[in-house]
């Protein structure tokens, strides 16, 4: 160490008052103080004709190796849950095909398909706030109000029998 960084680190401690200097030294934290400070802290407490006490014994406290267990949840909940989202839009799309093509069965695919979107959307909105939050049930009003609106649609008997048929129970698609 440079002898002028020596010195910056005496007055440094010179500045601080008697007790600062006495608490630094007693608790030993060598990972917060440098070695060359515990000796400008030495020399200032003798030159102001203090007593050294004995100092703690020094615990090294382990620093983190990593960020922790948090990032690695959610690198696992992107690997499990995009590709849940990946297919519901596939599911979505051949739904859609399946409405507008008027084939059997698509009504009950697009319910599905509905409470899907939903069930996701509540999870995620859980995950994000942390809990059932004002936040998590703003976020999933909007996909409950269309599951209901949808709901109440395709189960209308009359407009819906009519267009998807559904022949004796066979999925359409």
């Amino acid at each position: 160490m440079a002898v002028a960084q020596r010195d910056q680190i005496a007055q440094n401690m010179q500045q601080k008052t008697t007790e600062e200097l006495l608490d630094i030294w007693v608790n030993n934290d060598r990972d917060q103080w440098s070695d060359a400070a515990f000796e400008a802290i030495s020399q200032t407490l003798v030159e102001r004709k203090v007593s050294v006490p004995p100092q703690s014994v020094f615990v090294s406290t382990p620093r983190s190796k990593g960020a922790g267990v948090w990032p690695f949840v959610f690198g696992v909940g992107l690997a499990l849950f995009s590709p849940c989202w990946v297919i519901l839009a596939t599911v979505s799309i051949c739904g859609g095909i399946g409405l507008w093509q008027a084939r059997a069965g698509a009504s009950k695919k697009t319910k599905v398909v509905a409470w899907c979107v939903v069930a996701l959307c509540a999870v995620g909105a859980y995950r994000t706030y942390g809990g059932v939050t004002m936040q998590t049930l703003i976020v999933c009003i909007p996909g409950v109000i269309g599951l209901v609106v949808w709901q109440v649609y395709l189960d209308s008997p009359k407009r819906v029998k009519a267009t998807y048929v559904e022949q004796d129970g066979a999925v359409g698609g």
